[in-house]
């Protein structure tokens, strides 16, 4: 059994094929033997799974791999697990209005303990926006028009994290 720690909670899962393999099933839970993720996903002849939304922090997954061909199912199949990492405290809001009504007139994440490296903000089409590298990182969007926006922040320990918030007037 393989146990992994400290893993990404938007990872992918990934197998070793089997020669004689023409599909697999893939089964994942948050207790040993449980299917409360995903409950024998036949995933095709394919050795890789990336779930549909992240991983929840700090929680352990079990994961069970059954390869199939046309005699059927493997049977005995091991299952490993993978304990997800606990993301760093940091505040990151969902939405601001930059009216000047005094109220959330900023994107302002607070990185008190230091912990990121640099931010990058995107628009939804990918390109890069504005670059962020102090203390207080803070952005006003006040050209750019009301929209969802993307960042990328890089942490100081090498990780990353990833999300979206809304510029609204």
């Amino acid at each position: 059994m393989f146990a992994a720690t400290n893993v990404s909670i938007n990872e992918s899962i990934t197998w070793n094929s089997i020669t004689t393999a023409t599909g697999y099933f893939i089964s994942i839970g948050t207790s040993s033997g449980g299917t409360d993720v995903v409950n024998m996903l036949d995933v095709g002849n394919t050795t890789t799974y990336t779930p549909a939304s992240n991983f929840l922090e700090n929680t352990t997954y079990y994961i069970t791999i059954i390869p199939y061909n046309a005699a059927g199912n493997a049977v005995s199949c091991s299952e490993s697990s993978f304990t997800t990492e606990a993301i760093l405290p940091l505040n990151i809001p969902k939405y601001f209005s930059p009216n000047g009504d005094g109220h959330n007139d900023e994107w302002k994440i607070v990185d008190n303990d230091s912990l990121i490296k640099v931010i990058y903000i995107y628009n939804r089409f990918g390109k890069l926006l504005h670059i962020m590298q102090t203390t207080n990182m803070t952005w006003n969007g006040n050209s750019y028009p009301p929209s969802d926006y993307w960042y990328r922040i890089e942490l100081k320990n090498g990780k990353s994290r990833k999300g979206h918030f809304t510029l609204m007037r």
